[in-house]
């Protein structure tokens, strides 16, 4: 049951009642307030409506997006790129994208959550506190606690695809899968594969992104191959692992094989 409420005007004071309410949660548009379980249950929530967070700008070769706004606000905006677009596309309808935040969908990181994976893939940072900034990456590899005020998206000139497996056109993803190659000079320079719901978080294969650049995954095959080869130890164990490890798989092939045209 939530006992308190909290409403602040500006992040240094968000943060001073963090300090003295350890155990609130940061709420964004609460779309995810009931769907969290025991892990995202709180007595109290700091809201984070009235900080100023919700602008779209064009900064050192970069976007910068606020932790406040919109899936929907994000669609809309000419700044943001068309992939990033479809990604958020494809959490929810648009009522819910309305409400929903990027810093709500971060902080929440759902394994299969194509906008997560997305962001995972443009290789995003996001600002917390107001100030400090880490990978997104680095992000969700910790306990996720700390204030998101904003990602940032660097610019580049990678090809990027996204592809996922749901069970109905209407559900939730169970995997998504999405990949970004660089070429120069015809030849792989960058790419950064990430799978969703197959581990806990989205994560990055980065056994098959250096391969990719040494050039050892000359085809289909081999990149479904390796794909197989490095989930294995996240599906084994898992309920319908050997078919999570062969979706999984296939999905990637085909997104690798995409953005490498």
């Amino acid at each position: 049951m939530i006992k308190d409420f909290f409403k602040p005007s500006s992040i240094a004071e968000a943060l001073e009642m963090k300090d003295k309410n350890p155990g609130a949660f940061f709420l964004g548009g609460g779309t995810k307030l009931n769907k969290g379980g025991e892990n995202f249950n709180a007595a109290a929530y700091i809201s984070l409506e009235h900080l100023g967070l919700d602008s779209i700008e064009l900064e050192n070769n970069a976007l910068k997006i606020g932790a406040m706004v919109t899936l929907q606000k994000l669609m809309d905006s000419e700044d943001v790129p068309q992939f990033l677009k479809d990604c958020a596309a494809g959490e929810s309808n648009r009522n819910l994208r309305n409400a929903s935040t990027v810093g709500g969908e971060i902080g929440y990181c759902m394994s299969s959550s194509n906008f997560v994976a997305g962001l995972l893939a443009m290789e995003a940072e996001v600002e917390t506190d107001g100030k400090g900034k880490k990978t997104l990456e680095e992000y969700i590899s910790g306990n996720r606690d700390d204030l998101i005020t904003a990602v940032i998206l660097p610019s580049s000139k990678a090809v990027l695809m996204q592809k996922d497996q749901r069970s109905t056109a209407n559900s939730k993803p169970e995997l998504t899968v999405t990949a970004s190659v660089l070429k120069e000079g015809g030849k792989v320079a960058k790419a950064v594969v990430v799978i969703g719901g197959v581990a806990e978080k989205p994560m990055r294969l980065k056994k098959v992104e250096a391969r990719l650049v040494d050039g050892s995954l000359a085809s289909a095959d081999a990149v479904q191959d390796a794909v197989q080869d490095e989930l294995v130890p996240y599906t084994e164990k898992r309920e319908r692992g050997t078919y999570l490890n062969y979706i999984g798989a296939v999905l990637t092939a085909d997104c690798v094989g995409k953005a490498m045209r």
